[in-house]
């Protein structure tokens, strides 16, 4: 299997980008509609990350690529070059999860950053 190119995978992780964009964006609207925008930018970044946790790991760990890759025609392989096993994948898929606690962290500064500087809530 031959390796994939900065492009090819560039394109695959914006596609799957806008695909977890569009459910991002209408939960967070109507999360900061009910909870307003200070607790409602901490609520959409736990609602993005429990998104970005289900698509990863259906898609990766079910079919062996995410949608994006499918459409750039890629596939997790393992090092030598064979196509990635149930294992491997849901391990992967673990070291995603672990990046997590670190972008919740940065939205809970944010979050309480703009709000004791008055520019929300």
């Amino acid at each position: 299997m031959p390796r994939a190119t900065f492009v090819q995978r560039l394109l695959a992780i914006i596609i799957d980008g806008l695909i977890l964009l569009i459910p991002f964006v209408i939960l967070s609207v109507v999360v900061n509609k009910i909870v307003g925008p200070q607790f409602g930018r901490l609520i959409g970044q736990l609602i993005f990350a429990a998104i970005w946790i289900a698509y990863y790991f259906l898609t990766e760990v079910k079919t062996g690529a995410t949608i994006g890759k499918n459409v750039m025609k890629l596939k997790v392989a393992d090092i030598s070059g064979s196509p990635a096993t149930k294992d491997q994948l849901v391990l992967r898929c673990g070291f995603k999860m672990l990046t997590l606690p670190l972008s919740i962290l940065a939205a809970l500064v944010a979050t309480f950053s703009l709000s004791l500087s008055g520019l929300i809530g």
